[in-house]
């Protein structure tokens, strides 16, 4: 926490932060012009902005609204309607999942920066849910913001088809990439040797069969 951190400051060090401090508290639109940056920032990482000029980026990021959420809450709940907003994640880390008969199974989707970027344009209910694993810094963008930036910027939507298109590119090469240049992803080994010994099984038994009738 902040408290332990400062017990293991020099005096220094602590008296310079409370400066710092009193200096942002007297000047509240450098909060106000750091969170922006952030915010660009953060946008600038999701798939769908990322070749998005960071002048528009820094339009769309004036109407975002910082939101801190503790380690083990829910962002987004699954099967609840989203609000007219994408979250864009700043700092921390996130995980997917989906809740079928009573079990947690994890979801993975396109963009790991960002939750209900494609409810800008449709409102649908979440179909999983965001449980933060860490605490986590977050900003909503109101999707009247998103369609503003549009109306007044038309260029910008060829740069967010860039930004999929490429992102689709990728996604299609490593597909046709042979199996052992492919990056390594998470596998549930219990599941795996269950797939292979019922396919072993099934298959043992095919066999004995066509023996017997051949």
């Amino acid at each position: 926490s902040f408290c332990t951190l400062l017990a293991v400051m020099d005096d220094d060090t602590v008296r310079e932060l409370h400066e710092l401090r009193e200096v942002l508290r007297q000047h509240p639109e450098l909060y106000k012009s750091f969170y922006q940056k952030e915010a660009a920032r953060a946008l600038s990482n999701t798939v769908m902005l990322s070749h998005v000029p960071a002048e528009q980026l820094q339009e769309l990021a004036k109407t975002a609204t910082r939101v801190e959420y503790p380690r083990g809450s829910l962002i987004v709940r699954e099967g609840v309607f989203e609000d007219d907003n994408a979250i864009v994640i700043a700092h921390g880390d996130i995980r997917r999942w989906a809740s079928l008969e009573g079990r947690k199974h994890a979801v993975d989707t396109f963009d790991k920066h960002s939750i209900g970027m494609l409810h800008l344009y449709s409102r649908h209910a979440a179909r999983f849910n965001a449980e933060c694993t860490s605490d986590v810094v977050a900003y909503h963008i109101p999707r009247d913001s998103v369609n503003s930036l549009l109306d007044r910027h038309p260029e910008v939507a060829k740069f967010v088809i860039r930004s999929l298109t490429e992102y689709i590119r990728g996604h299609c090469f490593v597909m046709s990439t042979p199996l052992f240049d492919q990056r390594q992803e998470r596998t549930s080994i219990t599941a795996t040797s269950m797939g292979a010994a019922v396919d072993a099984f099934y298959r043992s038994a095919m066999n004995n069969l066509i023996n017997e009738r051949v």
